[in-house]
């Protein structure tokens, strides 16, 4: 058998003892691998060796579209996740938001300083800034307004800014991010690490795609707005 790397060594070895003191008791879900990989500052690769690793020592079961659990007596290795309720979607096209199981696709804020789940994503909004009477639909308005908001909630509680763009492209640029997300929920793997964003600086002319997908996520500082 080859020797694993050191570092999912050290890594499943903290992990292995968290369980053993009751951290992680018999039957708990491990944080997500994302959630793994930022405290212990490694990329993906070695947290999915680390949790291979400890399956192979039966300490833990990867569950396929619902994570790693921790084995145990009290908790039998095909015991399921409790269900967790679909989101409320505030936006017209309700079924490109449903919550999309197993993903790890991600939209970023305008700054890249925020990032929501696709599949936690539970509004899809326009709005206008400086709007003295927000009963007025601002789809009323949108022709006249310098610059409007995508603005996207999650069931987190997070509402960030997706871009800022003119007035007149707001309906198309909202409904396109709702096209790639709904594209996201019937083509994403949880093995897949994706980032959606706008451009950095709003197109004179409109693309033939307007959101950016890829697996690497510009650093903030390397935007130039």
């Amino acid at each position: 058998m080859p020797i694993p790397p050191a570092k999912a060594q050290g890594i499943a070895d903290q992990i292995a003892a968290r369980i053993r003191r009751g951290d992680y008791p018999p039957g708990s879900w491990l944080p997500s691998e994302r959630e793994l990989s930022q405290e212990h500052q490694a990329n993906r690769a070695t947290i999915r060796n680390a949790l291979k690793l400890l399956a192979d020592e039966s300490l833990v079961t990867r569950i396929p579209s619902q994570g790693v659990q921790v084995s145990g007596p009290s908790a039998p290795r095909s015991a399921a996740r409790p269900p967790q309720p679909a989101p409320e979607v505030a936006c017209e096209q309700r079924r490109c938001c449903l919550t999309l199981a197993g993903m790890t696709a991600w939209l970023a804020s305008q700054d890249r300083l925020t990032l929501v789940r696709i599949d936690d994503i539970t509004s899809v909004q326009i709005v206008v800034p400086g709007e003295p009477d927000p009963r007025l639909h601002p789809t009323k308005r949108l022709d006249r307004a310098e610059e409007v908001q995508i603005m996207v909630g999650s069931r987190a509680g997070v509402a960030m800014c997706a871009t800022t763009c003119p007035g007149r492209d707001a309906l198309w640029a909202r409904d396109e991010l709702l096209h790639v997300v709904n594209a996201m929920r019937r083509t994403t793997t949880e093995s897949a690490e994706l980032y959606v964003h706008a451009p950095a600086s709003w197109p004179r002319k409109r693309p033939g795609q307007l959101w950016q997908t890829s697996s690497h996520l510009p650093a903030p500082e390397l935007i130039q707005r």
